[in-house]
């Protein structure tokens, strides 16, 4: 077992060593060292995260285990290392997914979030990552509630995605988003949240980043 630096550095070595596109590797090179930089700032809980991440010879299975660890930390919510582990784990999901999904009906990874900020005292709304499948487009993500109340239903949830030039690429109401009846203080849902094809357009959309403006009714 090892620290998560020692993981980051490991992972180094595989991706410069992997068969994927130069410019994925590229791409998760510059996570890689954006994250090993937060790492040295932010303060985890390292008796919950440190020295559980395992190198051996197993690459799938260990991008498992880093997954899981960073799984966990998700759902404690700590809004100190909350945007920090989904970054992680965005990262050890893509990685594992391009390595080894090889699915025709697998989606396409169009985005996964890097980084991201909350709002106090409003209902905010993460995103995870953005996939395109069988002509839909797939938003994962949180929804984190920041109010000092806690709230029963949440619904007429208006959402328009905008690219890295602020142009809007996908718009919908969802009428109702399943929060399984209460979201408490400082508690988070995962969403998985659907476009239709009609519902969006990625051409000539640069995704290298994207925003998004959402509005909604609860009680």
């Amino acid at each position: 077992m090892c620290s998560q630096k020692d993981f980051f550095d490991y992972l180094t070595v595989m991706l410069n060593n992997s068969n994927l596109p130069q410019n994925n590797i590229n791409n998760y090179l510059r996570n890689i060292n954006f994250l090993n930089n937060e790492l040295q700032i932010i303060s985890r809980n390292t008796s919950n995260s440190a020295d559980e991440y395992y190198i051996n010879l197993d690459l799938k299975s260990n991008l498992k285990n880093a997954m899981s660890i960073e799984s966990k930390q998700i759902n404690k919510f700590n809004k100190n290392n909350l945007y920090f582990s989904l970054a992680s784990f965005n990262l050890y999901k893509s990685i594992y997914n391009n390595l080894y999904v090889r699915n025709e009906f697998t989606s396409k990874e169009l985005y996964y979030c890097t980084k991201f900020d909350t709002q106090s005292n409003t209902i905010n709304l993460i995103v995870n990552s953005l996939k395109e499948s069988s002509e839909t487009l797939y938003l994962d993500g949180y929804i984190l509630n920041l109010k000092n109340f806690a709230i029963a239903d949440l619904f007429n949830f208006y959402i328009e995605l905008r690219d890295a030039r602020g142009i809007v690429f996908a718009s919908k109401i969802f009428k109702n988003i399943d929060i399984a009846g209460n979201l408490g203080v400082y508690s988070a849902k995962k969403v998985y949240l659907p476009f239709l094809s009609k519902e969006y357009e990625l051409f000539n959309a640069d995704l290298s980043s994207i925003t998004w403006y959402y509005t909604y009714d609860f009680v």
